[in-house]
């Protein structure tokens, strides 16, 4: 779904990141070579968090960067502003 919305889009994967409260959003990020995860607690967030981290330290193939959120208030919006600088 995330490679026929990237092509439906124009938009590249592997420049982009993706915001999840499931491992299984996560996996499909990682699958469709996303750059960038973010595994938030709010919704299913708290009841994933444990099968995330087990995911990130038993992969078995290098996973895209991920990082571990309270909330999307502590969404580090200087990552946003590091991609606007690499498009131009």
């Amino acid at each position: 779904m995330l490679t026929e919305a990237a092509v439906a889009l124009n938009l590249d994967l592997q420049c982009s990141l993706l915001i999840g409260d499931r491992l299984s959003d996560l996996q499909a990020g990682a699958a469709a070579s996303v750059a960038c995860l973010f595994h938030v607690l709010s919704g299913h967030g708290q009841s994933a968090r444990e099968s995330v981290l087990h995911w990130q330290h038993q992969a078995s193939r290098p996973l895209p960067e991920l990082h571990l959120l309270d909330n999307l208030d502590s969404f580090p919006l200087k990552l946003l502003n590091q991609s606007e600088r690499t498009e131009r």
